[in-house]
């Protein structure tokens, strides 16, 4: 499955809720694949089935922006199936990080 394709990493940072921020690569991004990056692994109130080393919900949220006037609209869609799958993958990246 092309899941098994996509490259994740990872980086962690202390800033409130947010324990780490992500980029997504397929293929060779730097010759003819893509990355995005943006994605943010933060702690949550509702147990999605990924915990953190302190026992804290993990979830994670796609990129987006800022309209300018206080609202957040993401830029990247999947069917959620694959959302998923990439949302494990990423967890599984940051788990093995720390």
């Amino acid at each position: 499955m092309f899941i098994d394709q996509i490259k994740i990493k990872v980086k962690k940072v202390h800033s409130g809720k947010v324990v780490g921020i992500a980029s997504v690569e397929w293929d060779d991004a730097e010759k003819n694949g893509w990355r995005l990056i943006g994605f943010k692994i933060l702690k949550g109130n509702y147990d999605e089935g990924y915990q953190n080393s302190d026992g804290s919900p993990l979830f994670v949220a796609p990129p987006a922006y800022n309209d300018g006037i206080g609202k957040f609209h993401n830029i990247f869609y999947t069917a959620p199936p694959i959302w998923k799958l990439l949302q494990g993958k990423i967890i599984e990246s940051f788990l093995d990080v720390q």
